[in-house]
């Protein structure tokens, strides 16, 4: 449990580390960065604490598999599903974290004829925020779903 902790907590340290890097790649400002996430904080620590926790989740349902396997139990019962959905809720989340940024990519984006871009990503940011965490949350339930399923199979 200890190690699934530890992978979501690392997780949610990522997708800071992405925005950071995404803010200073086009701003060039870490205060910038700093001054969004004020701006924006109660969307921001919703979507990166659901984003750490499904990973997590995501890692727990892993090792349950892998130590039931060993034990004879059902194999391989973290599927393509699950990795999908993290690979897809990884990609939204990052996307969510980089609206937030959108309207100082204004500066950048007309250069690769992309300006529309900019404008809808700035215009839209709380929805594609909102977007992030309630595709974080489906996550969150479908994985404890899982371990749920997971566990009731072993037990019996």
């Amino acid at each position: 449990m200890k190690k699934s902790i530890l992978a979501g907590f690392l997780a949610s340290l990522s997708l800071i580390a992405f925005y950071f890097a995404v803010m200073l790649l086009f701003t060039g400002s870490p205060s910038v960065a700093i001054s969004q996430i004020r701006n924006l904080w109660p969307w921001f620590t919703l979507l990166v604490v659901g984003f750490g926790t499904q990973f997590g989740l995501f890692t727990h349902l892993k090792s349950l598999a892998k130590s039931s396997s060993s034990d004879g139990g059902p194999k391989g019962h973290s599927s393509e599903v699950e990795r999908g959905m993290i690979s897809a809720n990884t990609g939204l989340s990052s996307v969510s974290m980089v609206a937030c940024c959108a309207h100082h990519l204004t500066d950048v984006l007309p250069f690769f004829g992309l300006a529309g871009l900019s404008l809808f990503l700035t215009r839209y940011q709380v929805w594609f925020l909102a977007i992030g965490i309630l595709s974080n949350f489906a996550g969150i339930i479908y994985l404890l779903r899982q371990i749920n399923k997971h566990q009731a199979y072993v037990q019996n």
